[in-house]
C-alpha cells in the first residue's frame, strides 16, 4: 500500500492507498492523528476487499477550520472562525 505527502493548496497530506482506487477516504487530522495512520489504515485494508485510498488532511485549529460560520465558545474561551469553506477549498 502506498503511502506519501502529496501537496494540497498550503497542506501537506498523506496519501494512504493504491491508484485507481473505488473508494476516497477523507479524513482531518493533527499530529496525534498521524502517529497511528499507518496501523489505521492497515485496520480497514484488513476489514474490506474493495481498494480504497486514504488521504489524511492536517487541520491547525479545529474550531476556525472545520466551523462553516463564526460563533462564540459553546464552552471554554474559545470561539468558531467559520473557515470550513477555505478547508474545503
Amino acid at each position: 500500500m502506498d503511502n506519501r505527502v502529496l501537496q494540497i493548496q498550503n497542506r501537506s497530506c498523506r496519501v494512504y492507498g493504491t491508484a485507481g482506487a473505488e473508494y476516497l477516504l477523507l479524513q482531518m487530522v493533527d499530529e496525534h492523528d498521524l502517529a497511528g495512520m499507518e496501523r489505521e489504515v492497515e485496520a480497514i485494508r484488513r476489514q474490506t476487499a474493495h481498494p480504497f485510498l486514504l488521504v489524511a488532511i492536517p487541520v491547525e485549529n479545529w474550531n476556525d477550520d472545520l466551523s462553516p460560520w463564526s460563533a462564540p465558545p459553546a464552552w471554554g474561551r474559545q470561539g468558531f472562525g467559520g473557515r470550513a469553506g477555505d478547508t474545503l477549498a
